[in-house]
């Protein structure tokens, strides 16, 4: 007869750290700044695309791209625009556009982060699908710009 009694329940599997896991088409919700330098309001939280996952001394960095729901300014070429049943299947409650234009470089532990209290992560959901092909083509785009910018100061 098998002892019950003695066998201890079996852990469940760790899971990591939003910060360990966020990846390129992750959509996180971030206070993004309306302006540069001080101000006296405090920005809205809002959903904001992660282009770009980098590491430098042991810290995790954010390439973020701005996110309103006046898809108009995302008609661009490194726009990304999110019709009302894609933006839906990513996790957001309208239509959204992303702007490659309006980028932001943050850490992970960016104090302007808007962290789910229950859930305790920014992360809303994931681009998929043709959302996701269209951001690859942006991010495309922003290092070939990148890249031209760079040659121009050589």
């Amino acid at each position: 007869m098998l002892n019950i009694s003695s066998a201890r329940p079996a852990k469940p599997p760790r899971l990591k750290p939003w910060s360990d896991t966020i990846k390129a088409g992750d959509i996180i919700s971030y206070r993004f700044p309306l302006r540069e330098g001080v101000t006296e309001e405090r920005p809205k939280p809002r959903p904001c695309l992660v282009l770009a996952v980098s590491h430098h001394n042991g810290q995790r960095w954010l390439c973020v791209a701005y996110g309103t729901s006046s898809r108009k300014k995302a008609l661009n070429p490194l726009g990304i625009e999110l019709s009302l049943t894609a933006a839906m299947a990513c996790g957001l409650d309208r239509a959204t556009g992303f702007l490659g234009s309006r980028t932001r470089v943050i850490r992970t532990n960016d104090p302007a982060l808007s962290v789910c209290p229950d859930l305790r992560t920014p992360v809303l959901g994931a681009l998929s699908g043709r959302a996701f092909e269209r951001m690859l083509l942006v991010q495309k785009r922003l290092l070939a710009q990148h890249a031209a910018a760079e040659k121009s100061l050589a």
